[in-house]
């Protein structure tokens, strides 16, 4: 179905539809309707890259995921497609493979393809020299927003968890249930939401008049494994090396399932000999035996605000964005924790 095969059936010029789909200059009330009548019987949709190619400016958004098969950036792509297709806007799936030199290529990409906007979910932290190279090579016309990692300070909206206050939560429930000495373990160095749940952990801990043992932190930088493989291995390496500890807050559900495998491998107990928390709240933590205790994610309302930012852009409603919008964090208690 094309707008030419919807101008015929009208009777109208292709000229006038288009006016009518892209809400650009005076028709009248009966033409509106007819035209939207025959679009909605007829099930024509309007191809947004083609229109990009047309208009200058495709409607299409690209959302950038640091790993294209990590379970959390499955749900979040889900339910930003929802919600962005509410509002005309279609979503480009783009993944940095963990390499954040391929974010300047998506840039490239981005532009060559004329599209609407960006939002980087990437969990790898971005260097400033880096973030602002972004900025500056892409067309003021496209709109950037961030989730999951804070780039309010460069001006761009960003949308995050209370990753911190929720980590603290955590280890604060694990102490009180005398799951004690807690390790901590998750991508640190090198990404932003670990390094947030570790100040959470390291709260939690000094709070409770505990000493940091170094032990207990396994962050893992190794890029020839990820999500349960590093729960794994880091584990095992703990007790390989005679590590002693009650209970581990994991940086991801998936890095908590890894884990959840080696105990289990070791002929240990959960949540008996160790407890496990994940991060994520992901809908297999309920079918997973233990089921999984998790610190959920807002990704609901979180879309929901997306979805509201690129529509107030798009309507030019006026005003600078809100610049930084935080979700809260529950901690569900299943039975591994």
């Amino acid at each position: 179905m094309t707008l030419r095969e919807v101008a015929r059936e009208t009777g109208l010029s292709p000229a006038t539809v288009s006016r009518v789909l892209r809400d650009s200059g005076p028709v009248s009330a009966k033409t509106r309707n007819l035209v939207l009548s025959t679009v909605e019987r007829l099930g024509y949709r309007p191809n947004s890259l083609a229109q990009g190619l047309r208009t200058g400016r495709s409607t299409a958004v690209a959302l950038v995921v640091s790993d294209i098969e990590q379970g959390w950036h499955a749900s979040l792509t889900k339910h930003l497609q929802v919600s962005l297709e509410e509002i005309g806007i279609d979503l480009i799936l783009m993944n940095l493979g963990h390499e954040l030199r391929r974010l300047d290529m998506v840039v490239e990409r981005v532009q060559a393809m004329r599209l609407r906007g960006v939002i980087l979910a990437a969990s790898d932290r971005i260097p400033p020299k880096q973030v602002k190279r972004v900025v500056g090579n892409l067309d003021k016309e496209v709109l950037i927003a961030s989730i999951g990692q804070r780039l309010d300070r460069y001006g761009i909206p960003s949308f995050v968890h209370s990753d911190t206050e929720a980590a603290e939560a955590a280890v604060e429930y694990l102490l009180q249930k005398g799951c004690s000495p807690v390790a901590f373990c998750s991508r640190i160095r090198t990404s932003t939401m670990g390094k947030e749940r570790f100040q959470g952990y390291l709260n939690a801990i000094e709070r409770a008049g505990l000493a940091i043992d170094e032990n207990l932190v396994w962050d893992y930088s190794d890029t020839s494994f990820f999500r349960q493989a590093a729960g794994y291995k880091m584990l095992n390496d703990a007790l390989d090396r005679g590590v002693k500890f009650k209970s581990v807050l994991a940086g991801s559900d998936e890095i908590a399932l890894g884990a959840m495998a080696a105990v289990l491998d070791r002929g240990l107990r959960i949540p008996d000999d160790i407890a496990i928390i994940g991060f994520g709240g992901l809908d297999w933590g309920v079918s997973v035996r233990p089921r999984l205790t998790t610190l959920t994610s807002d990704l609901a309302g979180l879309s929901e605000s997306v979805r509201e930012f690129f529509l107030q852009q798009k309507n030019g409603a006026g005003g600078k964005p809100q610049m930084l919008t935080v979700f809260r964090r529950e901690l569900a208690l299943r039975a591994s924790a």
